[in-house]
C-alpha cells in the first residue's frame, strides 16, 4: 500500500491527525482537489528526520518535510534545484538540479514511503480496515464467463462457420453494454462486429449501429457484412471528402432509413455532430476543472512560496479562453446538421480503435518522462464526446482491437475513460493523477544523458503496481483472446511459425555506414558529425525546429541500418553490405521452393517511399532520382512525411494531417518558399525499387512484383489483393502503415520479410498478423508441416538490434500485462522507452553491449557515491549540532541553578 495510494487518502479525509512517522506525531493538513493534493505540515522534528538542508545554509531547509510529502503525495519531480547566473545571459538565472541532495531527497522520499507502510501495519484494526476498503472499492470483480454455445444466428450465411471464441464474444456483446473486443489479430473480430449487430438488432436490443472503420476498409467491411448477411440492410459511406451539401444530404439518409448499420470511415466519424448539451457539459467540466487546478497552485503559492512557483494568472485566463474557443469552434463547424441522437444511432462500433488512444487530460505531475500527450487529438476528443452521449443515454459501445496498449499502460485510462467511466467515478479514479497514483508509480533515478558523458536525475512514470487489480478492470470489459487460446480447441487455426521464432539475418557493415554512426579516436572523442558526436553535442541543449536533436539523430542512425543511399544516393553499396540485397535472396529462394504452388511474400519497408510504379521501375538506371511520376504534390509529402517525419520518446509519429500539410504548404508558398524545393528534401534513393531489381536480375519477372503504393484507390487495393490470392502477384512490398490492418492476402503466403523495425509493438504485431491468420490454404492442405517463415533484418553493429530489443521489451510487457491473472504478476515495470543516447549508439557501433551494462553499473555507483557524501554531510552536520547542544545545555544549567 503505497504512501500516494488514493483510497487511504479518501478514507481518511483532508485532515489527518496523529499521523504517525517513526515516533513523531504530526497534525497534517491535506488538501485533494482534481487527483492532487496541497499539504499543510510545520514541524521541526519531522525536517530533522525527513527534511533535505541547503547545501550553503545547512541550519535552514532547502525542502522540509512539507515539500518532500508533498512532492511523494502528488508523483513530482524529487530533483533539488539551485538557481545560478546564466553564463549566457547574467540578467537571467537558470536552475541547475544538486545532483547529490536530488539523490537524497529520493532516498527520504524512499524512508517516508517505508515509514507510512510500518506505520499502516503496525496496528492491526487499521491495516484490517484499510484492506477492507481497499477490498471493498477495488478488489470487488467478480469476472462473469460467457457461454455463445447456443446462440442461433437468425439470417446468418450458413457457409460460414463460427468458431467458439467468436460466438462466446457475441454473446457477451449482447449481454454487456462496453465491450473491448480484444481478439489476436486475424482471430475474425469483424465478423464477431457484424453478428453481434445482427443479433441484437433482431432481438430489439439496438435499433441502427454505426460501425467507423479506417479509411481504407469501409468497402472490405461493406463486403464482409453482405457476405455474412446477404439480405441486410446496409449502408456503407466512402471515405471520399465531402460538401457540406453532401454531409446535409447523407445525415438525413441515415435518419431516415431503417438501415441496420452504417458503415463510415474514421475521418467520417468526426462529421458526424455531437448532441448540443453533451459539448456545452465537456465545455463547462473542463473549465471547472481548469479553475480548479489554478485554485490548487495558488493554494500550493500560499502554503509555500519558496518552492512553488506563482501561478500565471494571465495564463490561465488564456487557458480558459482557449477552451472556450475549442468547443465553440466544434459547435461552429457542426452548424444546423441533426445530430447522432437524432439519426437514432444507439449502438457504436470502432474498428482499430488504438487509433484513438490520445485523448487529453489534465495532471499536476510535471516534467516526468513516460505519461502521453496531454493536449490529445480532435478526433479523440470527438469520439469521448460520442461515448459519453451513448453512456448517459443507456446505449451501447463496442472497440475492436488486436493492439488496445501500443505503448504503455498508462493507455489503459484512456480506453477506461471511453468503455467505463462509471467504474472509474465510482472508484475515485476519473482523474489520471488519481488513476496513477492508484496503479503506478514515478521512479527517480539516474539516467546517462543523451551525450553518454554524464548522468542525470530522471523522473519516469514506469512503475506499476496492483497489476492484478488493473488486470481485473481491464478484463471487466475486455474479451481477450489469443493465438494461444485458440490453439488449445484447434491446434491447427493458424499456421505456426516456422522453427518457433523468426529467422534473423544480420549483414555486415560497411565502412562508410561505421564513420557515420561513429568511430571512436585516440582522444576518447567520436569523429566529427558521426552520430555519437551530434548526441554528445545535442545534450542540455533545447530542441529548436530546423536545429540538430535526438531524434533526428535517431532517425537517421535507423536510415543508415536501413541503406547508407538514404544518406548518400550516390554512395555505391556492395551487395555483402546491403540489406535490400539479402531480403531479394531469401525471397528469391522462397519463390523457387514455393513455385509449384504459387507461394506468395510480403516485404516490410518502413523508412522509404517508392518514387514510381513497381512496373515502371527501370531496370537499368541505378540512379531512381531519373523515375518520379508527375504525382500530386500533397500525395508525395503525404508519403515523404510518413518516411522522414520524426518520433517522440514514445514511439509516436510527429506528423501533420494531409489538411494540416496542405495548410502549411499554402503559407510557405505565401512566403515565397519554392514548393518543389521542400519537397526535394526527402529521399532520393529508394529501396523499394532497389530491392525489385535485385528480385529481377535474380529470375523473378517483374509483373509478379508489386508495391503496396500501386494501389491508389479501394477498388484498385481490393484487385491488387485479389492478384496476391491468386498467386499472379507473388512478392508484394509495402510500409507497416499501408500494409497492416486490412491487409488480407493470406491465402498462398508463405514468408513475410522485415527489412526495418517499426517504433512500435501495436505495428510488428499487425505486420504478422498478415500471415499468422486463418484462411490460408496451403496451410489448410498440409496443417502439421506448414510453417511461416519471418524474417528480421539486421545490419551489424548499428540502431537495429537496439531497435529490435525496444520493441521486444515492450511487446513482453504488453503481454505480461495480459496475462498477469495467469502469471501471479501484481508488479510490473512499463515498457515504455525512453529516446535513444550515446552510449546505446556506442553499444551498437562497437558490438559491445556490456558498455550498457556499464552505463547501469556506474548509475548505480553514482548513487550510492551521493548517498554516501550525503550521509557523511548530515552524520558532521549532527556531530556538531550535538556538541552545540551539549554546551548549550550546560549553560541552561546553570541559569536554571
Amino acid at each position: 500500500m503505497e504512501l500516494s495510494a488514493n483510497h487511504y487518502e479518501k478514507q481518511y479525509g483532508d485532515k489527518m491527525t496523529d499521523y504517525q512517522l517513526g515516533n513523531l506525531k504530526e497534525n497534517i493538513k491535506v488538501e485533494h482537489l482534481n487527483g492532487a493534493y496541497e499539504v499543510f505540515a510545520r514541524n521541526n522534528e519531522l525536517n530533522e528526520l525527513y527534511g533535505i538542508r541547503h547545501k550553503d545554509k545547512p541550519h535552514s531547509y532547502k525542502a522540509p518535510f512539507e515539500s518532500l510529502l508533498n512532492r511523494v503525495l502528488n508523483n513530482k519531480d524529487l530533483s533539488v534545484k539551485y538557481a545560478q547566473v546564466d553564463p549566457n545571459d547574467p540578467k537571467k538565472e537558470i536552475f541547475i538540479t544538486d545532483e547529490e541532495q536530488s539523490n537524497l531527497a529520493k532516498q527520504k522520499a524512499e524512508e517516508l514511503k517505508e515509514a507510512f507502510k510500518d506505520w499502516i501495519y503496525k496496528d492491526y484494526a487499521r491495516r484490517t480496515h484499510l484492506e477492507q476498503i481497499y477490498n471493498d472499492t477495488f478488489n470487488n470483480l467478480v469476472l462473469k464467463t460467457y457461454d455463445g454455445s447456443q446462440l442461433e444466428l437468425e439470417g446468418f450465411n450458413q457457409y460460414i462457420s463460427l468458431r467458439p471464441h467468436q460466438k462466446n464474444a457475441i454473446f457477451r456483446t449482447i449481454q454487456d453494454r462496453s465491450v473491448c473486443l480484444d481478439h489476436q489479430v486475424g482471430a475474425g473480430k469483424t465478423l464477431c462486429a457484424i453478428a453481434s449487430c445482427m443479433e441484437q438488432k433482431r432481438m430489439g436490443l439496438v435499433n441502427k449501429t454505426l460501425i467507423a472503420v479506417p479509411n481504407h476498409l469501409t468497402k472490405q467491411w461493406g463486403d464482409e457484412f453482405y457476405k455474412a448477411y446477404p439480405n441486410a440492410n446496409v449502408l456503407v459511406v466512402d471515405s471520399k471528402d465531402t460538401t457540406e451539401k453532401e454531409r446535409e444530404l447523407l445525415f438525413n439518409q441515415i435518419a431516415n432509413n431503417n438501415y441496420d448499420a452504417v458503415i463510415i470511415a474514421h475521418t467520417h466519424l468526426e462529421l458526424l455532430s455531437n448532441p448540443r448539451g453533451i459539448i456545452e457539459e465537456l465545455k463547462e467540466e473542463e473549465l471547472v476543472n481548469a479553475e480548479k487546478n489554478f485554485e490548487r497552485q495558488e493554494l500550493a503559492y500560499k502554503n509555500n512560496p519558496r518552492e512553488t512557483k506563482k501561478p500565471n494568472e494571465r495564463a490561465f485566463k488564456n487557458k480558459l479562453d482557449k477552451i472556450r474557443a475549442q468547443y465553440d469552434a466544434i459547435l461552429e463547424k457542426q452548424g444546423s446538421h441533426i445530430d447522432i441522437s437524432q439519426m437514432g444511432i444507439d449502438n457504436l462500433i470502432v474498428d482499430e480503435a488504438h487509433l484513438f488512444k490520445n485523448l487529453a487530460f489534465e495532471t499536476s505531475m510535471e516534467k516526468i518522462a513516460g505519461l502521453s500527450n496531454q493536449q490529445g487529438s480532435n478526433r479523440a476528443r470527438d469520439l469521448y464526446l460520442k461515448t459519453r452521449y451513448l453512456h448517459q443515454n443507456d446505449k451501447k459501445i463496442m472497440f475492436l482491437t488486436g493492439t488496445p496498449i501500443a505503448n504503455s499502460l498508462s493507455e489503459m485510462y484512456h480506453l477506461q475513460r471511453y468503455l467505463t467511466p462509471d467504474v472509474l467515478k465510482e472508484r475515485g479514479l476519473e482523474f489520471f493523477d488519481d488513476w496513477a497514483k492508484t496503479y503506478g508509480e514515478v521512479v527517480n533515478d539516474f539516467e546517462l544523458d543523451t551525450s553518454a558523458q554524464s548522468y542525470k536525475m530522471v523522473n519516469r512514470f514506469s512503475k506499476f503496481s496492483d497489476v492484478q487489480g488493473l488486470s481485473t478492470m481491464y478484463r471487466a470489459f475486455a474479451d481477450i483472446v489469443s493465438n494461444d487460446d485458440i490453439l488449445k480447441h484447434n491446434p491447427h487455426f493458424v499456421p505456426k511459425v516456422y522453427g518457433d521464432k523468426p529467422i534473423n539475418v544480420v549483414v555486415k557493415r560497411s565502412e562508410e555506414v561505421a564513420q557515420f554512426i561513429g568511430v571512436a579516436l585516440e582522444n576518447g572523442k567520436y569523429n566529427e558529425g558521426s552520430i555519437i558526436d551530434r548526441m554528445q553535442k545535442c545534450e542540455g541543449k533545447k530542441s529548436q525546429k530546423g536545429q540538430d536533436n535526438i531524434l533526428s539523430c535517431t532517425t537517421d542512425a535507423r536510415k543508415v541500418a536501413l541503406d547508407y543511399r538514404l544518406i548518400d544516393p550516390n554512395a555505391k553499396v556492395e551487395k555483402e553490405f546491403s540489406k535490400s540485397y539479402a531480403m531479394a535472396k531469401n525471397i528469391y529462394e522462397n519463390y523457387l521452393e514455393t513455385h509449384a504452388t504459387k507461394g506468395t511474400q510480403l516485404g516490410f519497408i518502413g523508412l522509404s517511399t517508392p518514387k514510381t510504379h513497381s512496373q515502371k521501375v527501370s531496370l537499368e538506371a541505378p540512379d531512381n532520382a531519373h523515375e518520379l511520376e508527375n504525382k500530386n504534390p500533397l500525395d508525395e509529402a503525404q508519403e515523404l512525411l510518413e518516411s522522414l517525419s520524426s518520433y517522440d520518446e514514445n514511439g509516436n509519429l510527429i506528423a501533420p494531417s494531409k489538411k494540416e500539410l496542405e495548410n502549411e504548404l499554402k503559407e510557405k508558398e505565401a512566403k515565397g518558399v519554392n514548393l518543389d524545393e521542400e519537397l526535394a528534401k526527402g529521399c532520393k534513393f529508394d529501396v523499394y525499387s532497389d530491392v525489385l531489381r535485385h528480385l529481377v536480375q535474380m529470375g523473378i519477372p517483374q509483373n509478379e512484383i508489386a508495391f503496396i503504393h500501386d494501389a491508389k484507390t479501394e477498388e484498385q487495393k481490393q484487385d491488387l489483393f485479389k492478384r496476391v490470392n491468386r498467386g499472379g502477384v507473388r512478392v508484394l512490398l509495402g510500409s507497416p502503415a499501408k500494409m497492416g490492418v486490412g491487409t488480407n492476402v493470406q491465402e498462398r503466403l508463405v514468408a513475410m520479410h522485415e527489412l526495418d523495425c517499426p517504433w512500435r509493438p501495436d505495428e510488428l504485431l499487425q505486420m504478422e498478423g498478415r500471415g499468422i491468420r486463418q484462411g490460408n490454404i496451403l496451410h489448410q492442405n498440409d496443417p502439421e508441416n506448414f510453417g511461416m517463415k519471418i524474417y528480421r533484418y539486421a545490419t551489424e553493429k548499428t540502431y537495429d538490434s537496439r531497435m529490435w530489443q525496444i520493441i521486444e521489451t515492450k511487446s513482453k510487457g504488453i503481454e505480461q500485462f495480459r496475462n498477469a491473472h495467469k502469471l501471479g504478476l501484481n508488479e510490473l515495470e512499463d515498457f515504455n522507452m525512453g529516446s535513444s543516447n550515446a552510449s546505446e549508439m556506442k553499444a551498437e557501433a562497437t558490438g559491445n553491449p556490456l558498455i550498457i551494462e556499464e552505463v547501469k553499473l556506474r548509475a548505480e555507483i553514482k548513487s550510492e557515491e551521493a548517498k554516501y557524501k550525503a550521509f557523511n554531510k548530515e552524520h558532521y552536520f549532527n556531530e556538531e549540532s550535538l556538541k552545540n547542544n551539549a554546551s548549550k545545555l550546560d549553560y541552561l544549567k546553570q541559569e536554571l541553578k
